[in-house]
């Protein structure tokens, strides 16, 4: 119980002006700060994480490509109601999303001319409450400065300021909205780097700290033999999270004709084919 005279003036201002609400103690708001979230149909994915994926975050997938980052993306579609795929690379196949269990109806697709459109899209879809966001990917985000400017021309980092703009306008609108939203990136040689990280992700530092989760996708083996591959297994490594402890991976079977399956399913499917993984 707060006894301040000062702090206790100082918190009736604060709610007078920006209601009741805007402050609150540690243990009074009714799950006001609690994270709900959703499960990605594996228990091991979802331990890795916390429990699931959260409502009202942002996630970034990352990798290098071909790693299965818009793959899983696709599959966690599959789950949800409804979701959006914001297209910018222009790339979505609509049958390996069906493949991946993405029905019809329930996934609406945008193609953006520029960084802009998709940004506004984006705000939009979250306003409305969408249970899940997909934006592939980063570096096909080009400001609409950037696409008329001559090609020759080159400017400055204008992604990473176009995406510092739009997170500063949609996290306010994001803690209101039950919606999730994946971040795919690419990676690039850290030119120049003799010690340390050799690779690097586009985006710039805004969506490293905006992210909630930062989860790593990589090809770990190859499923089959050399001549009839099969598919291959996705490991994910969280390598930063604010949710859950950091740090943990998990790994999951992708078949190319079947999506994403647990390691029992593989088994039997191997068992049946009689081949190995290489």
């Amino acid at each position: 119980m707060v006894k301040d005279p000062k702090l206790l003036q100082a918190l009736k201002t604060i709610r007078k002006i920006h209601g009741e609400d805007s402050v609150v103690f540690l243990g009074d708001s009714l799950n006001k700060f609690t994270i709900n979230r959703w499960s990605s149909g594996f228990i091991d994915f979802d331990n890795m994480i916390g429990g699931g994926l959260p409502c009202s975050k942002i996630i970034e997938l990352w990798g290098a490509n071909q790693s299965g980052k818009t793959s899983f993306a696709l599959h966690l579609a599959s789950i949800v109601e409804m979701s959006a795929f914001i297209d910018a690379e222009g790339t979505l196949d609509e049958d390996w999303a069906k493949k991946l269990g993405v029905k019809e109806g329930t996934m609406i697709i945008n193609q953006p001319n520029n960084a802009e459109e998709a940004g506004r899209i984006i705000l939009n879809f979250v306003k409305a409450e969408i249970p899940l966001i997909i934006v592939d990917s980063v570096p096909a985000l080009i400001p609409q400065m950037q696409v008329e400017n001559d090609i020759s021309k080159d400017s400055i980092s204008p992604v990473p300021r176009y995406l510092s703009k739009l997170f500063q306008r949609l996290m306010p609108i994001m803690t209101k909205s039950k919606t999730t939203v994946i971040f795919i990136n690419q990676v690039r040689d850290h030119i120049g780097i003799i010690f340390g990280e050799p690779l690097i992700t586009p985006g710039g530092h805004a969506l490293k700290h905006y992210s909630s989760l930062r989860i790593e996708v990589r090809r770990r083996s190859w499923i089959g033999t050399k001549d009839n591959r099969i598919g291959q297994i996705v490991a994910f490594r969280a390598n930063k999270s604010k949710i859950s402890k950091p740090y943990l991976t998990c790994e999951i079977p992708l078949l190319f004709d079947k999506g994403f399956v647990e390691f029992k399913e593989l088994k039997r499917i191997l068992r049946k084919m009689k081949v190995g993984s290489a």
